[in-house]
């Protein structure tokens, strides 16, 4: 199976959900690597339309004219906060 792979983007969750096997994907990841597969980290980042970014500018507009007390306001498209306690995040 693994030779079959080469030259192909796979991620190792993939692998062991078809492979059925019980291993951690941390453990496929290493065994992947000594075996000449090359790690790569997939980009991430936030996909936005023309019409979200549209719709964006609308809603910051419609605060500007509002009486929004910004020093109490969080812009946050990553992170999530909780003020009661740590949730291993």
């Amino acid at each position: 199976m693994l030779e079959n792979l080469q030259g192909k983007k796979v991620w190792c969750n993939k692998i062991i959900n078809d492979l059925q096997v019980n291993v951690s994907r941390r453990t496929l990841n290493n065994h992947l690597l000594k075996t000449d597969f090359k790690e790569k980290k997939c980009v991430q980042k936030i996909i936005l339309s023309k019409k979200h970014k549209i719709n964006r500018i609308e809603v910051i507009s419609s605060w500007i004219h509002k009486c929004i007390q910004w020093e109490k306001t969080i812009f946050s498209d990553e992170k999530k906060f909780t003020l009661d306690g740590p949730d291993n995040w």
